[in-house]
């Protein structure tokens, strides 16, 4: 995806499995890819790319009792921060949906600003999109899946536009053959050109929670 995005001038935000940085194969960013994303090597990354905090173990994080959530949530962030010598704002809840009002606290401690999520919480008409004043640990966004087409996408940034709502776009993951919640790299470099062609504002989440927060209606 990043080449894309720097290609079409296009910020995004990478949330990362800290541990799936060594062990985690081919599908996960290593250690040096974040490096890059952050902007420690402009010659490559030029944009305002933002690295978020997925957790330690992914996997594991919906079995984990209490006081190992919090470590999670809390190291993960100390990593990523010592990694890339910038603050590490934006949370995305392990399995998208699966936290309370404990989990959020806990995020919040650990130091995050934000925190999003695949769950709909802004409900009624405009399910997975985010409204002035949206609770920070409460971010919705609008997945990118395999059967995702493009008039999807066309039909969410223009109820976004009309209806002065914050779109987030989830990307799991940008390869050949994706899985079910995965898009081609054909895909993604079409929703990039879209974006483009709708002089759309595309920032960072941090970034677009900050601008969207202090423009109230």
């Amino acid at each position: 995806a990043l080449p894309f995005l720097e290609d079409y001038k296009l910020p995004g935000t990478f949330y990362i499995v800290v541990n799936n940085m060594k062990s985690g194969g081919l599908l996960y960013m290593k250690p040096n890819q974040v490096e890059i994303i952050s902007g420690l090597n402009h010659e490559i990354s030029s944009f305002d790319h933002e690295i978020g905090s997925n957790g330690l173990n992914r996997s594991l994080f919906p079995y984990y009792l209490w006081f190992k959530k919090e470590k999670d949530i809390r190291k993960s962030k100390e990593v990523l921060e010592s990694l890339t010598g910038k603050e590490v704002k934006s949370f995305a809840y392990p399995y998208g949906g699966r936290f309370n009002k404990q989990i959020i606290k806990m995020v919040s401690d650990a130091g995050y600003k934000n925190a999003r999520t695949t769950e709909n919480h802004f409900y009624g008409e405009f399910p997975g999109f985010n409204p002035h004043r949206v609770n920070p640990f409460k971010i919705s966004c609008k997945v990118v899946r395999k059967d995702t087409t493009i008039e999807d996408v066309k039909s969410w940034i223009i109820t976004a536009q009309g209806y002065d709502l914050w779109l987030i776009l989830n990307f799991h993951q940008v390869v050949k053959n994706p899985y079910s919640l995965g898009c081609t790299p054909e895909f993604f470099e079409e929703v990039c050109k879209l974006l483009n062609s709708a002089h759309v504002q595309v920032e960072n989440v941090s970034k677009g929670f900050e601008m969207f927060s202090a423009s109230t209606k």
